[in-house]
């Protein structure tokens, strides 16, 4: 399919219909070769003469749980001037599959759809929606042409990671975490955002090895302890997370303001061990970088 969709894009339609209509039909194939005759018939290039909205229709309903037949019975219907008709298709694929890549095509014309109804409010939204999809899509194909022409190469996987946790798919982004430390395992960055993508998926081990593995190769990684120290305390390890405490209350980032609640989690636990004059004094320094908690 994708050989035939590359054919279609260099205007060898004739080509691609060859490709698709003599492809062997399975279970695995038979819902893409739906879509992929729904889409040449629905092709802008031969819209004019042979235009199918049957065809489209087909896709959506043949093949319900893919995304592009959603886009290719919507868009049918749009192009045809249909635009009431296409809107609750095309928001079925911008509901259920957001990040698709007919996704900023689908807000384009969900927006021509408000302005027909002159919803100018809900057409801006659309629009805005659109652009922002359209952007991310654009940042996403070059970072994956760049792992293609090098895959040992971390900074282009560490993009991707950093796009999928743009739009909040955490595990996206820790297949290609997980490839990248692989690949590049002297990389302290690339551990380091795993350890946030652990952490944000709940997996305390795995985002404390992932800390480890990020401060052993930098430890001038101070978010990277910081966050070390919370889920060390989170786990009871009072004494680890003191040691990271204790390092980032000195140092540069002794007066960082975003660096005061390691001033009060410190106060703390000397406190607990009854180290009074200690905890009275880093939670001074707490209230001085703007610490409003109680001790």
């Amino acid at each position: 399919m994708a050989r035939a969709r590359a054919l279609a894009a260099t205007g060898d339609a004739a080509g691609a219909r060859a490709l698709v209509d003599g492809a062997e039909v399975d279970e695995a194939t038979r819902d893409a070769l739906v879509c992929a005759r729904a889409r040449g018939s629905t092709s802008p290039r031969t819209a004019s003469t042979r235009w199918s909205r049957r065809s489209a229709s087909r896709a959506a309903c043949a093949a319900p749980e893919r995304a592009e037949a959603w886009w290719l019975c919507g868009a049918a219907l749009a192009r045809r001037g249909e635009l009431a008709a296409a809107a609750p298709l095309l928001r079925r694929l911008v509901t259920a599959w957001p990040l698709d890549a007919d996704a900023p095509a689908a807000w384009h014309l969900l927006a021509q759809e408000a302005l027909a109804r002159r919803d100018v409010e809900a057409a801006k939204a659309c629009r805005d929606r659109g652009r922002e999809l359209a952007t991310w899509h654009g940042y996403y194909r070059t970072r994956r042409l760049q792992v293609r022409a090098a895959p040992d190469e971390p900074l282009p996987r560490l993009g991707l990671a950093q796009l999928w946790l743009s739009v909040d798919a955490l595990e996206p982004a820790r297949a290609e975490l997980l490839e990248l430390v692989r690949r590049a395992p002297d990389f302290a960055r690339g551990w380091a955002l795993l350890g946030e993508v652990e952490r944000k998926l709940e997996h305390r081990d795995a985002a404390l090895v992932a800390y480890d593995a990020a401060l052993a190769r930098d430890e001038t990684l101070a978010d990277v302890r910081f966050n070390r120290a919370l889920l060390r305390l989170a786990a009871g390890d009072a004494a680890a997370a003191r040691t990271d405490l204790e390092r980032l209350v000195q140092g540069a980032t002794a007066n960082e303001p975003r660096y005061a609640l390691a001033h009060l989690h410190l106060a703390r636990l000397l406190k607990a061990a009854g180290e009074d004059d200690a905890a009275a004094a880093r939670y001074a320094a707490y209230r001085a970088l703007g610490g409003t908690e109680a001790l």
